[in-house]
């Protein structure tokens, strides 16, 4: 019941309602370009300085950790999750950056984010449909 009522209150909202735009383009454009800086380019050009080649996967396990956990709170629904798609998404980024270099790894989270986005806009879509 609690189910269909979220799902009854949400095919009531805008789409503007649902979906910030401008959050919407800051987490396709600016938040990839952040997040890579901090997370990838910032950690391996100290890995480098090091003298850490290849790889480096001690700090991209680390650096994935800390990306993991810093997404594991959903402001939508304040709930605390287990990111284990951020955690493989962050790894991957930190492949990205070590073997393709960092425009790679922003491409990879810009386009993992419009994923996300899409699909939710998607199911936005679907409801709207099922309670008219």
């Amino acid at each position: 019941l609690a189910k269909k009522m979220n799902e009854m209150r949400i095919a009531r909202m805008s789409p503007g309602e649902f979906m910030d735009t401008n959050h919407l383009m800051k987490s396709v454009t600016k938040v990839p370009v952040e997040e890579e800086l901090v997370y990838r380019l910032l950690p391996s050009l100290v890995a480098n300085a090091l003298g850490i080649r290849g790889d480096a996967w001690p700090v991209g396990a680390a650096t994935t950790a800390l990306f993991a956990r810093d997404h594991s709170y959903n402001p939508h629904n304040g709930l605390k999750t287990v990111p284990i798609p951020q955690a493989l998404g962050g790894a991957w980024y930190w492949w990205l950056q070590r073997n393709r270099g960092v425009t790679h790894a922003i491409t990879a989270h810009s386009v993992n984010n419009a994923s996300a986005a899409a699909l939710k806009m998607g199911s936005y879509a679907r409801l709207r449909a099922k309670y008219r």
